[in-house]
């Protein structure tokens, strides 16, 4: 059983946009099953480069999609990703220099960006893109 399944009520109206979240549910649960069978450790640093490749590429997509709309708070939307991101970097970076990172530091991570910022923040733009 997965540890986050894709439900209606997460779409943000962008089928894009919902697909690639979709991937980042798919990166958390893969995670959250290594975790289960002890292989978190294992895990973590594929994790973490999977989430570098990540923001990139969904940030840029959704910040390009939202300068081209009329939506009027695309200055604490690009905040958002560039906090996330940096935790990203911060993981990243700790676990290239071998320094301990817990499991649950990053999944903990994960489940935040999916919760609150895919069903808090990125909702907002809803309106503005369909």
């Amino acid at each position: 059983m997965a540890f986050f399944n894709w439900e209606e009520k997460y779409s943000v109206g962008v089928p894009r946009f919902d697909n690639e979240h979709k991937k980042l549910i798919d990166l958390t649960n893969r995670f959250y099953e290594a975790m289960k069978v002890g292989k978190a450790r294992d895990a973590m640093q594929a994790t973490c480069n999977e989430l570098v490749a990540y923001t990139k590429t969904h940030f840029n997509n959704e910040e390009m999609a939202l300068k081209q709309s009329t939506y009027p708070n695309l200055a604490s939307h690009q905040e958002e990703h560039r906090f996330f991101t940096k935790q990203v970097m911060e993981l990243k970076a700790k676990l290239d220099a071998g320094e301990p990172v817990m499991a649950s530091t990053l999944g903990n991570f994960l489940k935040n960006w999916l919760v609150n910022h895919i069903m808090g923040i990125d909702k907002t733009y809803q309106k503005y893109l369909r």
